[in-house]
């Protein structure tokens, strides 16, 4: 025999390809990482609420990493405290050398340095200011549906909280961990059990 049908002797056999072997595909769940679209904010359950914590640190790291100079506006996110971009600003330095020469050429150096430092504060400024912006439309897609419905009722929304998304981070807070207003009192006895 040629060995045409015996897989022993290299001729293929069925279900084999040329002696090599086919890897088996496993059944195991492949862990993956959550993209940005499956965090959501919620209200309702004591689940939802612990799950507030974990979109929030997740909206804020991803802000550090795909926003330009997302770092203030994700530091004023994780604290809840409006940065005040006017401390950025440099000062300007003057020169306390006693020989006119040395004064004027130091002074000039200061002086460079402060126009560099300044633009580059007023960048800053500006990138915060788009940032906030950018930050408020990323964390609203991120509310569901009966959260929006919360936040919209009170009457102050257009005011305090619309582009401003600190105070919206501490009124979803305020919603998200405020679950117990829509349970029974027995399944709240339940759960401490």
């Amino acid at each position: 025999m040629s060995g045409r049908g015996n897989p022993r002797r290299g001729g293929g056999g069925r279900g084999r390809t040329s002696g090599r072997r086919i890897p088996q595909q496993s059944n195991k769940p492949v862990n993956r990482k959550k993209t940005v679209k499956e965090y959501y904010f919620y209200v309702g359950s004591s689940k939802q609420a612990s799950d507030y914590e974990t979109t929030s640190e997740y909206i804020i790291n991803y802000i550090k990493k795909t926003f330009d100079r997302g770092n203030d506006v994700a530091e004023a996110l994780r604290t809840l405290v409006k940065t005040d971009p006017e401390t950025w600003k440099p000062t300007l330095k003057a020169s306390k050398e006693t020989d006119q020469a040395d004064k004027d050429r130091e002074n000039g150096q200061f002086k460079m340095e402060y126009k560099a430092e300044l633009d580059e504060a007023l960048k800053r400024k500006r990138m915060y200011n788009d940032n906030l912006f950018k930050a408020y439309a990323l964390i609203w897609e991120r509310c569901a549906k009966a959260m929006q419905n919360k936040l919209l009722a009170p009457s102050d929304y257009e005011d305090e909280i619309y582009n401003n998304p600190i105070k919206l981070l501490k009124a979803m807070k305020e919603h998200a961990l405020n679950y117990q207003e829509t349970r029974y009192e027995m399944s709240i006895i339940s759960d401490a059990f």
